[in-house]
């Protein structure tokens, strides 16, 4: 699995109003639009119940329970393989949370969640 760097230079800059979280989203060029909109709207009860200010972790648990809320699969804290080149590096990018194998997500405790899309 790598990060579809295509698809991220491709979406657009979109700042939600009211909710202080920025996405990086366009809604008609999502590989996975339905699913993506599920994880928005639980990165949204989020922020509304918590807020600003906690760490990254807390969101982080915070936006796994409302995944197992909408039975949605996913894994958290996983270790992806860095591919430079031709080469695989010894360390490992460990990434916050990746829902159905196809979406990644990461806390930014200050916004809330940024979502990017993954190749499978």
């Amino acid at each position: 699995m790598q990060i579809n760097q295509t698809s991220r230079k491709n979406l657009e800059r979109e700042t939600t109003e009211g909710h202080g979280i920025t996405r990086n989203l366009t809604m008609t060029e999502l590989l996975y639009e339905e699913l993506s909109y599920r994880l928005i709207g639980s990165a949204k009860e989020v922020y509304k119940e918590l807020g600003r200010g906690f760490l990254e972790s807390v969101y982080e648990d915070a936006f796994c329970y409302e995944l197992d809320k909408l039975n949605v699969a996913y894994e958290q804290q996983k270790e992806l393989d860095v591919h430079y080149k031709k080469v695989i590096f010894e360390r490992k990018y460990k990434a916050d949370v990746i829902v159905e194998n196809k979406i990644l997500c990461f806390s930014v405790c200050f916004r809330g969640f940024k979502i990017f899309l993954i190749k499978q």
